[in-house]
């Protein structure tokens, strides 16, 4: 019995209500576009490898029966499910399925259809290891086709890969590039594929492509038998699939159009004025700063000696002239320093498309700046982007960072203070060793009757961590100082192009190109742009 593509079977066996019955093997043997089953092996073991006994493309005339041999290793018992695909018409099967021997081999018999076609013969087992056949069918005999690629593009090809599909058209293809046809040749980018063993008689769709990323396709109507017939597809590029986009993005910042310190002057004034906030000078905050950090119980105690013993006098004579502006002269130095080699740093992140259903749109994970994280440099972590490809590979990005002034300033800065402070982790650790804070804790400890002890059982090691707990303190309200209600708003907004790299999916693996945008702070505004890099893989999250 031979097992033909019959509507009346599903039918019948809908009528009768035994489609479990009735839907075993005529359904799976004429399954023409799944995959042929889950047939499974006889002891729940896997072959290794599964193929067919005659090489290349099975040649047929119409109607014509032929015995086929499939054949598994490592030798033994395995289900094999079989089935047809592509144009098969009225192509049939003897069975379904077939166990193999001991030698784990296993025949069947194909009955060609009554017209020219090309089609495959799929076995599988488990739908995990599986095999095809492809079968061609001619009464006036069978051609050759040579391939030759078309492609005025840039992008790098190492192998093509063309096919032979019979009973439809280029225009009904589905997919860029679509499925291969049943008839494969394969070639290195130097050379033509060629496709043998095609059938002489049906309107054929011709498909190229390299990977997933270049795709061609060409209708023929006639071939001679026997004959090498060259045909020239063009093939175009598979436009970016920037819907899954999953790039490390850096951008460095250029020279503004307007110097740095100016366009921060604002920022910087309400950095410096946080610093002696709520004191008469820098001593004065210092010690206010440290009398916060001091444990509740001791608060009162400590605010007694520094009266008494007179600590925000022996704290300016130790620091000698410009005692009063001492933090304030520290912090600006290293903040007009980082503005000065602002240019240059980097900003660097993650760029995320928004997936398939929200076409042209993407995420840009902020990770760093000037090497320090996102949050610390006062920049958003994942703003919303828009991100897309024209023609010839070129990616444009664009973005609106909304940015706490005061924040990206000390990033900025941390990098001189750091440099020259090489002990130190941060930038308030480093403004309390350049205080210096083991000279405040030495003086105030000296000071009074009790020439170690400060207040209770605080020496001046003790002190020493008070100092640099309220040094601390006042860095990181000079650097939170935009954040406060009548601080002034910032904002980067970014346009970037870029020359793309995709990958064998036309994914973007990279890119590189320039940005350019505005830095605007309150009512400064200044142009700025530089450098735009994308690459895989990621760094580790």
């Amino acid at each position: 019995m031979f097992y033909r593509p019959k509507t009346w079977i599903f039918a019948s066996c809908a009528i009768a209500l035994l489609a479990t019955s009735c839907g075993g093997d005529d359904a799976s043997a004429i399954n023409s576009g799944g995959s042929g089953g889950s047939g499974g092996s006889g002891g729940g073991e896997l072959p290794a490898t599964l193929g067919f006994d005659e090489a290349g493309t099975l040649l047929l005339a119409p109607g014509e029966r032929r015995a086929v041999t499939v054949i598994a290793t490592p030798a033994r018992r395995y289900e094999i499910r079989l089935a047809l695909q592509g144009d098969f018409r009225d192509a049939s099967l003897s069975k379904s399925e077939v166990s193999t021997g001991a030698d784990g081999r296993a025949s069947f018999e194909i009955l060609g259809p009554s017209a020219p076609t090309a089609f495959s013969v799929r076995a599988s087992v488990d739908d995990q290891v599986f095999a095809k056949q492809g079968v061609s069918v001619s009464a006036d005999g069978f051609a050759t086709l040579r391939i030759d690629p078309a492609y005025s593009g840039k992008r790098p090809v190492s192998d093509w890969v063309a096919s032979v599909r019979t009973g439809t058209a280029c225009a009904e293809l589905l997919g860029n590039p679509p499925e291969d046809g049943d008839l494969v040749g394969t070639a290195p980018a130097e050379q033509s594929p060629e496709i043998s063993s095609v059938p002489v008689g049906p309107a054929l769709a011709v498909t190229l492509r390299a990977g997933q990323y270049l795709s061609g396709c060409k209708d023929i109507s006639e071939l001679s038998a026997g004959e090498v017939t060259p045909v020239s597809v063009t093939v175009t590029d598979v436009p970016i699939k920037v819907d899954e986009t999953d790039l490390f993005v850096t951008l460095t910042v250029g020279q503004p159009s307007t110097p740095w310190a100016q366009l921060f002057a604002s920022t910087l004034t309400a950095m410096d004025d946080s610093v002696a906030s709520g004191g008469q000078d820098d001593v004065d905050a210092l010690l206010n700063a440290m009398h916060a950090a001091v444990p509740p119980a001791d608060a009162d105690a400590f605010a007694a000696l520094r009266s008494n013993e007179a600590w925000d006098d022996v704290v300016r004579t130790k620091l000698g002239p410009g005692a009063n502006m001492v933090l304030r002269t520290k912090l600006k130095s290293w903040l007009t320093q980082g503005m000065t080699e602002l240019s240059g740093s980097v900003l660097a992140g993650r760029l995320l498309s928004a997936g398939p259903s929200a076409s042209g749109k993407a995420f840009l994970e902020i990770q760093s700046f000037a090497g320090v994280s996102a949050a610390s440099a006062g920049l958003p972590d994942n703003p919303g982007a828009s991100w897309s490809a024209d023609p010839g590979d070129t990616v444009l990005l664009g973005a609106k960072l909304y940015v706490l002034p005061s924040r990206f300033v000390g990033a900025a800065a941390r990098a001189p203070a750091l440099l020259e402070n090489p002990g130190a982790s941060s930038l308030g650790v480093a403004l309390g060793i350049a205080l210096p804070c083991v000279d405040v804790a030495q003086v105030i400890a000296e000071a009074g009757k009790d020439a170690t002890l400060a207040h209770g059982n605080c020496d001046s090691v003790c002190m020493r961590a008070l100092c640099e707990a309220g040094v601390a303190s006042i860095w990181t309200a000079a650097r939170d100082a935009s954040a406060s209600t009548t601080a002034q708003e910032a904002s980067l907004a970014i346009s970037a192009t870029g020359a793309a790299i995709v990958d064998d999916q036309s994914r973007p693996a990279s890119f590189e190109g320039s940005w350019v945008g505005n830095f605007s702070v309150g009512t400064a505004t200044s142009n700025v742009g530089g450098a735009i890099n994308g690459s895989k893989p990621l760094p580790p999250r």
